[in-house]
């Protein structure tokens, strides 16, 4: 390529009109290798903004999808506590249930809970001592 540029060639205008118009298609070739470079720039111009812009639209899903795992992980975190305490609810109320069938703790029950006394019997009720 850089031998043709440096190239003579042999051809010589005849009168001036010829010199320009040689001219003119010398310059018309400079010109078509602008145009060509700069479009060879604008399409590399094109390539970059397009890899950056695939670039951001993945940063963004990325991001989205880290907001998104964490939120539901510490709502899995927070279900997971409640399931716990709940499940500990229910052992302590089927617990309460089987005491329940025993006459001795429903009669204690329904004396501290319910203040309930047995016939014949006498409840004092003292003062709280706030000292």
């Amino acid at each position: 390529m850089a031998q043709q540029s440096k190239r003579q060639v042999n051809i010589h205008p005849l009168n001036p009109e010829g010199a320009r118009e040689l001219q003119f298609q010398s310059n018309l070739g400079q010109a078509q290798k602008t145009r060509d470079t700069n479009m060879h720039l604008l399409r590399r111009r094109f390539g970059w903004v397009l890899v950056l812009l695939v670039v951001i639209v993945g940063v963004v899903s990325v991001t989205n999808g880290m907001r998104d795992y964490t939120t539901i992980s510490a709502q899995v975190t927070s279900a997971d506590k409640t399931l716990d305490s709940t499940k500990a609810e229910g052992k302590k109320l089927k617990q309460q249930k089987s005491d329940l069938n025993n006459k001795d703790y429903l009669q204690k029950y329904v004396r501290e809970k319910l203040m309930y006394t047995k016939s014949g019997e006498l409840v004092f009720s003292l003062p709280n001592d706030n000292s």
